[in-house]
């Protein structure tokens, strides 16, 4: 797990066929521009800026961060030219232009599947995605792109089968693995990962054991030791379930695969965070007793670079305030510290909660982090290695709209730890949604998201943010 990094995608990608998904970029971007090195005193987000080009309507924006502060943010562009596209971050000078990441070459080719990113200390960035080839093809794509700054970029294929949404982490020294579900005649139905050591090829390996429909993108984490944590949603009989597969060296392999819930199904929206020292948290979706109790956040951890280790019982993290508690995510420190984010329904809302797991002492109690009445959309979370956090979503203002706002948590602070809720941006006439968070060792963050306006095309694309 390298810090500054989202940890995981949002759930609405969760289910990863994308038949009709067709996506790509325009080449053009804007010039170098942003807050540079940020400013002294109390920390606030810079002014947005766009990243994509303007009118090329981009979405699916993931960010990564790497220690010292540079940044990557991909994104795609739902329809022709089918290309996926990049834009740098370099802290003191700002954000570059956006560039062609990858095209489609194959005649007739459907675009790509949404992306995701990680980035390693060097300020290399690696990213994951799949190429949708020609309809009536079934041939689908994994690309795992190395980019290190200044070039030049490698490209590595893995191909055959229907894929879905793929996930990648690596180490800092270019271990790592990308995940996806995989199947054929428009059914995923078993989870593979592609094993790199030092940045080359070393094989693909199927984690799950059956070959029942996978319900979730495969949530992902490595440490700096080659331990590895991968959880997923599949069906089992009339239900669906939570599987995990852990490994204390995932370069040699020996993944083991358990089914990690005991409660009544379904299991859904799974992420997970893994240390440097290879603790890992998975958090998921899930009701103690389908059609009759709400459904909860419930939380487990376990040590994987200790292959004797095992999964406890489920642990409920949410307040169970009488409604549904959907998509949390989860970020982690240096120290085995764990925050998770979730939306919870309250009986007429959806708010945005926490909770903190502090090594050595548990879950602590579930606090609401949002502070107005109106509706909010999916939350994303990430953490620096002395357990500061930052929280983003998206939430309705007294106008209807949406926009991002966050919250920011430090362990020092008096009290929950976390501040009141501040605008990242308040956009009036234009719906902002789906936001992505990245942190690195210092404590700024990155933010991206897709913003809409209909009134004004050329400004729907992706913008993002910097916290400083």
């Amino acid at each position: 797990m390298l810090l500054g990094r989202s940890i995981s995608m949002a759930t609405r990608l969760r289910f990863a066929t994308a038949i009709g998904l067709i996506v790509g970029l325009s080449l053009i971007g804007c010039g170098k521009s942003g807050d540079g090195n940020g400013s002294s005193g109390e920390r606030s987000w810079s002014r947005p800026v766009m990243l994509s080009a303007p009118g090329s309507g981009s979405r699916f924006a993931n960010v990564a961060v790497g220690t010292g502060g540079d940044a990557v943010a991909v994104y795609l562009r739902p329809s022709p030219p089918f290309e996926v596209t990049v834009n740098r971050f370099e802290r003191g000078r700002g954000w570059g232009t956006a560039e062609q990441l990858r095209a489609s070459v194959t005649r007739g080719a459907r675009g790509f599947l949404p992306p995701h990113a990680t980035m390693l200390p060097s300020s290399e960035a690696i990213f994951a995605t799949v190429e949708l080839t020609a309809f009536g093809n079934p041939m689908e794509q994994v690309r795992t792109i190395f980019d290190p700054p200044g070039g030049p970029r490698s490209d590595h294929l893995t191909g055959g089968q229907l894929v879905g949404v793929p996930r990648v982490d690596f180490d800092a020294s270019r271990n790592g693995l990308v995940a996806y579900p995989i199947g054929g005649s428009g059914l995923l139905a078993r989870v593979f990962v592609t094993i790199f050591e030092n940045g080359v090829f070393e094989r693909h390996e199927a984690v799950s054991t059956l070959h029942t429909r996978v319900r979730s993108t495969p949530a992902l984490g490595v440490s700096e030791g080659r331990d590895a944590l991968v959880a997923w949603s599949q069906e089992v009989g009339s239900g669906v379930s939570l599987f995990a597969s852990v490994s204390s060296d995932f370069v040699a392999g020996d993944f083991t695969t358990e089914l990690v819930d005991t409660l009544s199904p379904p299991a859904l929206d799974p992420s997970v965070a893994v240390d440097d020292a290879g603790v890992g948290f998975v958090v998921w979706a899930q009701s103690t007793l389908q059609g009759v109790e709400p459904q909860g956040i419930y939380a487990l951890r376990r040590n994987l670079a200790d292959p004797t280790s095992s999964w406890g019982t489920p642990v409920r993290i949410d307040a169970n305030p009488g409604g549904d508690a959907i998509e949390p995510r989860v970020a982690v420190d240096e120290v085995g510290n764990a925050i998770a984010v979730w939306r919870q329904f309250n009986g007429a809302d959806l708010r945005i909660w926490a909770n903190r797991y502090v090594a050595g002492a548990g879950w602590g109690a579930a606090i609401r982090i949002d502070d107005f009445n109106g509706q909010v959309g999916n939350a994303a979370i990430a953490a620096t290695g002395d357990g500061r956090a930052i929280a983003v979503w998206s939430q309705q203002d007294e106008t209807g709209r949406l926009g991002i706002r966050s919250a920011s948590f430090d362990p020092e602070a008096t009290g929950s730890g976390w501040s009141a809720p501040i605008d990242v941006e308040n956009d009036a006439g234009a719906t902002a949604v789906d936001p992505e968070v990245a942190m690195d060792a210092d404590g700024h963050a990155v933010v991206v998201w897709e913003l809409r306006d209909l009134a004004n095309p050329d400004r729907s694309g992706i913008w993002a943010s910097r916290y400083r």
